[in-house]
């Protein structure tokens, strides 16, 4: 071994070491923060299994709402409602100085009002849909026809037998099989296996609906990536024009013998004056994009996922439903043999008649056409059936089978109403103009009783603000709804050394999304005057949505949420127990229990025992929910396919990937 392998050996037998002494002191560091963290982390032992649990204790929890926004001068707003409606009052006057946050003007709540119970009804009504498709799904009479029986002359035929009519039209009767799938015997009991398939059915309703919320909650998160991956390829994106710009305005002129490898050449240096600072901004941006589209990637895996889980789900409830119409078929056929269906003895199948031809053997006709194709037994795999009696009478009734995808629709309506419901909220909650920034008030183009729309350009109030910035931000839907006017803000803008204090001065109403997903304006003013931050300037945003002190707090990943019920997994004498809670304040490692556990109950992090999932991404994560990382690798520099989009031209010098 040569002198200079030797020490290139030992610089890395060194490294190691450092290393290791590295990753002992972070661990440590961690164990210790853990433990002052106000939850003591444990592995323990249950009658059912392994479990790494947490004890609930006393703690603070701060509930912090993260956006991006841009910086922009408060300079003049024309402030207008969000909303249509009545204006109640209006507080303000021409020359009046107000305050960031201060409420300009209201409006008259009764219609907003209206909108909110209007929507809860909607959402009552799908509710009440879902549950009534589940229990018709599981009952007899999805798996059996049903039939109406209207006579006015000649003979009706009903569940496959043929009755004689009275002479004189009666009161129209109705012959509708029970709504319990019951095949009783001479005790009365139901069909044991009846009942083991109306089971199987109501299993495969609740796994179907269980696995749509899962599937619906990654649509979510991968919209929201979607949406944050095109803000975060902007500046790569704005940058990559820029550049072509400059490459094209020097081009060497035709007719001249220098080129500009020759040039360079000429005095033994490289010329980087083109692309040095410019190129290491693109590459800067392209990292950023790069990392916003591998996550957009990884949410559609997931979402694919999750939807083809939801079709297994939907298979093995449309399989068990024909499971239970087999059962009670055979239940009715075998409790049927002997003693004949309703209104006739044993009665065998029958064709259509015709006129001149009896309807049924034993039971004459009136000469008139009866359409039946019976057996003798009342369920059938028809939704219907129909007869005509000498063209005065009709005898039919219909049969909705519930499927899988009957459920889906009904779950899907129940989201779309929730989400109804939760702007019509959010929009009464927030029917003010309020001060997007302190200033004077130079214009007032409204008054008390006016009846306004929604973003009117002329039905104004005009305010001036003082020297300052703000930023302009949205929030989706679901952040929006814990943000308040007035509430603390930490915005990290580019090119300035720390944070900068800030405030919520306005929360808009309207819906700016042009996706599925309602998004809110939001504007940030600066607490600051002196600060000077330049617009157009990205910014990032922290608003302190909720903080609380000395309450009982969990680890934030030992909370489960699913729609608007929350529940903790609580181990009790070897044994996990699923309880509802009621939430406050949800930070980014702790969260709030206001009800439903005690202190010193010992919650659920991870089952131990559970198999986890490996793939080909290297994944590194500390306790779920609480921290961690995760890294992956994708060719080509991060792009689908490992090649820069079409028609990009990368700068001279620039390597993708290098």
């Amino acid at each position: 071994m040569t002198e200079s392998s030797a020490g290139t050996s030992a610089a890395r037998r060194k490294s190691r070491r450092r290393r290791s002494r590295v990753v002992v002191v972070a661990a440590i560091v961690a164990a210790l923060a853990l433990a002052g963290g106000g939850v003591a982390l444990a592995a323990t032992t249950g009658s059912s299994g392994d479990y790494r649990t947490a004890t609930a204790r006393q703690g603070d929890v701060t509930q912090v709402v993260d956006a991006v926004g841009t910086v922009a001068a408060a300079d003049r707003y024309d402030l207008s409602f969000d909303v249509a409606g009545e204006v109640a009052s209006v507080s303000v006057g021409v020359g009046d100085e107000v305050e960031s946050g201060a409420v300009l003007a209201t409006l008259d709540t009764e219609s907003l009002q209206d909108a909110v119970d209007d929507a809860q009804s909607t959402l009552d009504d799908a509710e009440s849909q879902l549950a009534t498709d589940q229990e018709a799904q599981s009952s007899a009479s999805s798996s059996s026809s049903s039939t109406t029986t209207d006579p006015t002359s000649g003979s009706a035929t009903t569940g496959g037998t043929s009755t004689t009519p009275s002479p004189t039209p009666t009161a129209t009767p109705t012959t509708t099989p029970t709504a319990t799938p019951t095949t009783p015997g001479d005790d009365g009991s139901t069909d044991p296996a009846v009942e083991e398939a109306i089971a199987a059915v109501t299993t495969a309703q609740e796994a179907l609906l269980t696995q749509y919320e899962t599937a619906a909650a990654a649509l979510q998160v991968s919209s929201d990536a979607v949406t944050s991956s095109g803000t975060a390829c902007q500046p790569f994106l704005d940058a990559a024009i820029e550049e072509s710009e400059e490459s094209d305005d020097e081009t060497v002129p035709e007719g001249d013998d220098t080129t500009a490898g020759e040039s360079a050449a000429d005095d033994g240096t490289t010329d980087e004056t083109t692309t040095g600072s410019g190129t290491s901004t693109i590459v800067e941006a392209l990292e950023a994009c790069q990392a916003a589209i591998g996550t957009v990637l990884e949410n559609q895996s997931t979402v694919d996922e999750a939807q083809s889980a939801l079709q297994e789900r939907a298979t093995a409830l449309d399989e068990a439903v024909t499971a239970l119409r087999t059962a009670v078929a055979e239940a009715s056929s075998a409790s049927s043999d002997g003693s004949g269906t309703s209104g006739s003895g044993s009665t065998p199948s029958s064709s259509a008649p015709t006129e001149s031809t009896p309807s049924t053997e034993g039971s004459p006709s009136t000469g008139s056409t009866e359409a039946a194709e019976t057996s003798s037994s009342a369920e059938t795999t028809t939704p219907s059936t129909t007869a005509t009696s000498g063209g005065d009478a009709t005898i039919g009734g219909t049969s909705t089978t519930v499927t899988a995808e009957t459920l889906l629709a009904d779950a899907a309506a129940i989201t779309l109403a929730e989400q109804q419901l939760a702007i019509a909220q959010q929009q009464l909650a927030d029917n003010t103009i309020t001060a997007p920034a302190s200033g004077t008030v130079a214009a007032v183009s409204l008054a008390a009783g006016d009846e306004v729309e929604a973003a009117s350009t002329t039905a104004v109030i005009t305010v001036l603000a003082d020297s300052g910035y703000v930023v302009e931000s949205t929030l989706p839907l679901s952040d929006v709804r814990a943000v308040d006017v007035g509430q603390a803000v930490a915005i990290t803008v580019e090119g300035e050394d720390s944070d900068i204090a800030g405030t919520v001065s306005s929360i808009g109403v309207l819906n700016v999304s042009e996706t599925s997903t309602p998004s809110f304006a939001v504007t940030v003013s600066l607490d600051d005057t002196e600060v000077e931050p330049l617009t157009g300037t990205a910014a990032s945003l922290a608003i302190t949505a909720a903080a609380a002190s000395d309450v009982l707090v969990v680890p934030t990943s030992a909370v489960h949420v699913s729609g608007t019920t929350s529940t903790v997994d609580v181990l009790v004498d070897g044994t996990v127990e699923s309880r509802q809670v009621e939430l406050g304040a949800v930070g980014a490692d702790y969260t709030e229990v206001a009800d439903g556990i005690a202190s010193g109950d010992l919650v659920v992090l991870a089952d131990l025992d559970q198999e986890i999932a490996s793939d080909d991404a290297e994944t590194e994560t500390g306790l779920t929910g609480i921290g961690g990382s995760s890294d992956s690798e994708m060719s080509g520099g991060g792009f689908p396919g490992g090649s820069l989009p079409d028609g990009f031209t990368p700068p001279e010098g620039f390597t993708p990937g290098g």
